[in-house]
């Protein structure tokens, strides 16, 4: 129905939908005036628009821009309806990708069309507006990037699972705590004193009541008190955490882990360059 009616000269009615996905979070909006339903999604008018679809070699001609109301006056008198879901970047950034699907039908379709798919790279406020730029979800397939480096320390993700990769399980090193003070970005538990390893470039996970896991990354740890890199309305005394110990990527350390069977690092690499022109 919907190609039929798209390259129809008088009878199309041509309308678009957005969906945002964050962890369990959704949102829907439309570009219609009344509400749309499409299965048992609910789609609300929310004066949105977008730029047209663009495939190109050049990958930053690809990126799509949603413009969409938002009242940056906390304020505002009758805000948009986009209002809650701008709010996820103010003040604090949300640390897993927003996702988003852009769907076009005509008015008395059953289906849409599926046009677009990526996820948001960058949210722009003004006092108005909110204008997102969004990367195509082909685009971090076709990223640019080298390959695996031969060096003497590890350089696979901690807790990275697959071939070639750390295969540490989190769940062994969790570290259940609970804050009792808040100061800026320092935390204070009592159970990070019992930490058998450093904290260091590890990260700590709490959940939200709307199922929302947040992450933040812990940057130095002392004792009980470790500073993240950055802040979150949950941090605060009696918030319920998960710490995870980071790695210094040495063969130390995943001798510490009992994990030195994934090693990535050649222990053993010459310290002198066996190509350089001079005889040893």
């Amino acid at each position: 129905m919907f190609g039929a009616r798209e390259i129809a000269r008088f009878f199309g009615q041509p309308i678009h939908l957005f969906r945002f996905t964050l962890g369990p979070l959704v949102w829907r909006f439309t570009t219609a005036s009344t509400p749309v339903t499409l299965g048992a999604e609910v789609f609300i008018p929310a004066g949105i628009s977008r730029s047209a679809v663009r495939e190109t070699a050049e990958r930053t001609k690809n990126q799509l821009t949603i413009t969409m109301p938002y009242a940056l006056d906390p304020a505002a008198h009758d805000p948009p309806s986009t209002q809650s879901f701008g709010d996820i970047w103010r003040p604090f950034p949300p640390s897993e990708r927003v996702f988003v699907t852009c769907m076009a039908m005509h008015r008395g379709d059953t289906d849409a069309a599926v046009e677009w798919m990526g996820h948001v790279v960058q949210p722009e406020f003004t006092d108005t507006q909110l204008k997102l730029t969004c990367d195509p979800t082909i685009a971090r397939r076709r990223a640019k990037g080298g390959g695996r480096r031969v060096q003497r320390g590890c350089e696979v993700a901690v807790y990275s699972q697959g071939l070639g990769q750390c295969n540490l399980l989190k769940e062994a090193f969790a570290i259940p705590a609970t804050a009792t003070a808040v100061s800026g970005l320092s935390v204070t538990a009592a159970e990070l004193a019992a930490a058998a390893l450093a904290l260091d470039g590890g990260f700590i996970e709490w959940t939200l009541p709307s199922g929302l896991v947040e992450r933040r990354t812990i940057m130095s740890h002392a004792g009980s008190v470790i500073t993240l890199d950055y802040g979150a309305f949950a941090l605060a005394p009696a918030l319920e955490f998960i710490a995870y110990p980071g790695c210094p990527h040495t063969w130390d350390a995943c001798v510490a882990r009992g994990n030195t069977d994934n090693y990535g690092g050649c222990l053993h690499l010459p310290v002198k360059n066996p190509w350089s022109g001079n005889p040893p």
